[in-house]
């Protein structure tokens, strides 16, 4: 199926990725199944460093495979996510599979893509297998919803899934830094301090910024700010950068149903509003005075770059 053109989103966590996702699945066209990210049908391992621990990077040293026999057996045998889950005793694996109901995947449509994957040789030792585990489960929505394009969250190792899918699209959404230290510090358990929190949104975006220099038009930058103070303007344009016909239903994700809403997640009432711009700007209040300058000792530079300065909204195209 190299012919796909899948969407995949990246972005710094708390940066509006989900809000993304979310309108994106509000497209006709478009099925999107979230953060089903490859690297955790690895086994967990303490990370030694922040980058890998925040950006989900797939470093195979140090971790093993599942055994995807063993897992097969217990998803055909389990009736519920629970029973599925407590099959599970790695963190990763229950993470993935916990995440599967953000797609609307159940656990017997996931077992019989397990088994019809197993059947032709399903390999999670390399990448590939583990890519195409995560795009079994991500066809199953769009084939119930009628729909011809999938799409979910990617890590950073783009190149792995250009390899897999040549004709890809790659959305980075960048949210003021600021703003995304101040929810990182009082939203979830992220337990970070503040300049690894700006060491972490300063690479990302660096990583990607490397990565659109060879992919062309199949990297996009979507601004949080432009698009949620301007989602009449913004959202058409990320349709055209995407190849899609914009469809009205995209400015009003919040009156129909998705499978998010049903789901657990961290954004998960927030993206059940309409869009707004109440979270702009919330790093004048939340983040205090040492903690600022311990993420803008470290992301200063690119937050200057990408339009982030003094205030400034992004100035990324």
């Amino acid at each position: 199926m190299n012919d796909e053109s899948p969407i995949f989103v990246r972005g710094m966590s708390r940066s509006g990725g989900t809000l993304l996702v979310t309108l994106l699945d509000c497209h006709p066209a478009v099925a999107m199944s979230y953060e089903l990210y490859p690297n955790l049908l690895l086994t967990e391992r303490v990370a030694s460093d922040v980058l890998e621990r925040i950006e989900y990077e797939d470093v195979p040293d140090g971790r093993s495979v599942h055994d995807a026999g063993a897992l097969l057996r217990a998803a055909r045998a389990a009736t519920t996510t629970q029973q599925l889950l407590a099959y599970a005793t790695d963190r990763n694996l229950r993470t993935f599979l916990a995440r599967l109901s953000r797609g609307g995947v159940t656990v017997a449509e996931f077992a019989a893509e397990l088994g019809e994957l197993a059947r032709s040789g399903l390999d999670l030792e390399r990448v590939s297998g583990r890519l195409e585990l995560m795009a079994a489960c991500c066809r199953v929505k769009m084939r119930r919803e009628r729909k011809s394009q999938w799409g979910l969250k990617c890590t950073n190792r783009f190149e792995d899934y250009v390899e897999r899918w040549p004709r890809a699209r790659f959305v980075n959404i960048v949210r003021d830094g600021r703003d995304v230290l101040a929810s990182q510090l009082h939203t979830g358990q992220f337990n970070l301090t503040a300049a690894q929190i700006g060491r972490a949104w300063a690479w990302s975006h660096e990583r990607f910024e490397r990565f659109a220099e060879t992919a062309g038009d199949q990297a996009v930058w979507v601004s949080y700010e432009r698009l949620v103070e301007g989602p009449n303007e913004e959202i058409p344009r990320l349709c055209e950068a995407l190849g899609l016909a914009f469809d009205a239903r995209m400015l009003d994700h919040s009156s129909q149903s998705l499978t998010i809403f049903s789901a657990s997640h961290l954004s998960r009432e927030a993206v059940l509003q309409p869009i707004n711009q109440g979270s702009i700007g919330r790093w004048k209040s939340d983040v205090k005075a040492d903690e600022l300058a311990a993420f803008m000792g470290e992301a200063g530079e690119v937050m200057r770059r990408l339009g982030y300065a003094d205030g400034a909204r992004a100035a990324v195209d």
